[in-house]
C-alpha cells in the first residue's frame, strides 16, 4: 500500500513537472520536448497540450507541431473550428500546395473514411493557399465529397458557386450548373452554361459533343431553328457525331424543304436496309409534295415501293398520287397490290370495289 501511494505520488511531481515545462516559452530542449509531448498524450491535458503547442509554433513552424496541434483539435477535444484556423495557418507558414497539404497535413491526420473532416479542413485551406491552381484543386476535391462521399446538395451547391467564382471557366462547375439549370427548365441560362463549355474544353470532342447539345437546347427548347442551324455548322463541322435529325428538325421548323430533301438523301446511301431506305424514300415524296413537285413527289414513292414492295402507307401514298396525275394504270397496279397486301377481309372487299370502278371507268373511256 506504501509503495502504491509512493508510485502516485511520484506520478503527481512528474505530471507537475511536465506542466511546468510546458508553460516555459522559448526553445525546449529534445529531450523536454519528448516528455511535453508523452506526457500530456498519456495524460490526457489537453489544453495545456494545445497552448504549449500554439507557443512552439510562434518560434518553430514545424510539420510536425502542427499535425499533432491539429489531430489533438480533430480527435480528441473535437474543436473543429480550431483545426481550420491550424490548417489555414500549416498552409500559410509552410507554403504548402495542395497536393503538400494533402500528403505532409491531411494524410497524417485523417481517420479512414472521414470525408466531413477533411471537407472542412480543405475550405479552411482555401484562402491560405498562393495561387488559384492549388484553390481550385481543393475546392474541386471538396465538391467531390459532397457529391460521391457524403451527399449534400446545399453544400455542394454552395462550394460549386465558389468554384466557379473563383474560376469562371471550371469545366466541373460547369458542368454541374449545366445540369442544374436543366433539371429547372432555365434553358436560357443553359445556353450560356455550353457557350462557356465550348470555349473553355480543350479536346475537340468535347467541343463537338457541347455544340449538338447547344443546337438541341435551341431548337427543343427555345424554338430558334436558326440558331441550332447556325450552331450545328460553327461547331459540329467534321463531327463523328449524327447531327442529320437536329438539323433535319431545324429545316423542317423553318418548312425549309429543300434541305430537308438533301439530309435525307444524304442518309440513302447510309442505311443498311431495303425497309429503311423505304421508309427513307416514302419521307421524301411527302416533302416533294410540300414542294408542289408532284412528279418528284411520285418518283420517291415508286422508288419507296421499288425498295419494299410490302409497305403498305408507300402504296397508298402511291394510289393518291397517281389519281393526281390521272395516271389510272398505276392506280390499278396500287390497288391490286394492296388488295394482296391486306388481311382484314372488309378493307380488302373495298379495295376490289374500287379496282372494279376503275376498271369500268376506263372501260367506259372515263
Amino acid at each position: 500500500m506504501v509503495a502504491e501511494v509512493g508510485g502516485q505520488e511520484q506520478e503527481l511531481i512528474r505530471i507537475r513537472e511536465t506542466l511546468q515545462l510546458a508553460e516555459q516559452d522559448g526553445v525546449i530542449p529534445d529531450t523536454a520536448l519528448n516528455q511535453i509531448h508523452q506526457d500530456l498524450t498519456t495524460y490526457e491535458c489537453w489544453q495545456p497540450y494545445i497552448r504549449f503547442l500554439e507557443r512552439q509554433l510562434k518560434v518553430n513552424p514545424d510539420k510536425e507541431l502542427y499535425v499533432r496541434l491539429i489531430t489533438i483539435c480533430v480527435r480528441d477535444v473535437e474543436i473543429l473550428l480550431k483545426a481550420q484556423e491550424v490548417a489555414a495557418d500549416a498552409v500559410r507558414h509552410l507554403k504548402l500546395t495542395y497536393r503538400g497539404f494533402v500528403n505532409e497535413i491531411l494524410f497524417h491526420v485523417l481517420e479512414p473514411y472521414d470525408y466531413t473532416t477533411e471537407a472542412a479542413l480543405l475550405v479552411a485551406a482555401v484562402p491560405a493557399f498562393h495561387n488559384v491552381t492549388d484553390q481550385t484543386q481543393a475546392l474541386e476535391r471538396v465538391c467531390l465529397i459532397y457529391e460521391k462521399k457524403v451527399p449534400n446538395d446545399s453544400l455542394l451547391h454552395t462550394y460549386y458557386e465558389r468554384l466557379l467564382a473563383l474560376n469562371s471557366r471550371n469545366i466541373k462547375a460547369l458542368r454541374y450548373f449545366k445540369m442544374l439549370h436543366s433539371q429547372a427548365y432555365e434553358w436560357d441560362k443553359v445556353v450560356d452554361v455550353l457557350q462557356t463549355l465550348i470555349s473553355a474544353v480543350t479536346r475537340q470532342n468535347e467541343v463537338y459533343r457541347y455544340g449538338q447539345e447547344l443546337a438541341g437546347v435551341y431548337l427543343y427548347h427555345l424554338n430558334r431553328p436558326s440558331k441550332a442551324i447556325d450552331t450545328i455548322r460553327s461547331t459540329c463541322q467534321g463531327s463523328p457525331l449524327d447531327t442529320s435529325t437536329l438539323l433535319y428538325d431545324a429545316y423542317h421548323a423553318q418548312e425549309y424543304w429543300e434541305g430537308c430533301l438533301e439530309i435525307l438523301g444524304g442518309l440513302l446511301p447510309e442505311v443498311e436496309t431495303a425497309r429503311e431506305q423505304a421508309i427513307l424514300h416514302y419521307k421524301m415524296s411527302g416533302l416533294a409534295l410540300k414542294r408542289q413537285d408532284r412528279s418528284q413527289a411520285l418518283a420517291h414513292i415508286q422508288q419507296s415501293v421499288g425498295c419494299d414492295p410490302s409497305f403498305l402507307d408507300a402504296w397508298e401514298s402511291m394510289i393518291s398520287l397517281s389519281i393526281q396525275q390521272k395516271d389510272w394504270a398505276n392506280v390499278e397496279v396500287g390497288l391490286n397490290r394492296m388488295t394482296e397486301l391486306v388481311s382484314d377481309e372488309v378493307l380488302k372487299s373495298q379495295l376490289v370495289q374500287a379496282r372494279d370502278r376503275l376498271r369500268e371507268g376506263i372501260a367506259n373511256g372515263g
